[in-house]
């Protein structure tokens, strides 16, 4: 095996090891003080594509990442919008400063959208533009910029492929 073969391995099993240690950490630390329930959106969520989507409404945090291995990107909840009782949009300000995401956008605003919510599973949907190779996740400089581009009408402009999820 190479060096850089090896220094790969090394980086995915220093990541699986970070986000499983950071999972933990949320679960105990974000352990709600108040005694109110933080809603069916709350909790560790596994989708049908082995992505893992941990959103912790205790602390207002999400991390997504793929098959425990890969941290796509992880964020702050600055809002959740409520479309109905099942539907709505998560909006996010991405905090990747550890530099193990794929995402590159530390500090900006964007939405994912959730549908079919129940206490048990959900539907959820990255933000993307463009067409596959060429797609990107949208983002803007603030939260009332998001707020104004991620709105229920323009659901069908920027949340097109979604992940169903079952709640662990």
């Amino acid at each position: 095996m190479s060096n850089f073969e090896k220094s790969i391995t090394r980086r995915r099993e220093d990541a699986k090891v970070f986000l499983a240690i950071f999972v933990v950490v949320l679960l105990f630390v974000g352990c709600n003080q108040d005694g109110d329930e933080p809603g069916p959106l709350h909790g560790l969520w596994i989708s049908e594509y082995d992505e893992v989507f941990f959103i912790n409404l205790n602390d207002n945090t999400i991390v997504h990442s793929y098959d425990w291995d890969l941290l796509m990107y992880k964020g702050t909840i600055k809002e959740i919008v409520f479309f109905n009782n099942t539907a709505g949009i998560i909006f996010i300000e991405y905090t990747n400063t550890d530099g193990w995401t794929i995402v590159e956008e530390d500090g900006k605003f964007t939405g994912i959208y959730f549908l079919n919510l129940t206490e048990n599973t959900v539907e959820l949907k990255n933000a993307a533009a463009g067409t596959y190779p060429n797609s990107y996740t949208p983002t803007t400089l603030t939260l009332s910029a998001a707020k104004a581009k991620f709105t229920i009408d323009k659901i069908g402009d920027y949340f097109s492929f979604g992940s169903a999820c079952v709640k662990q």
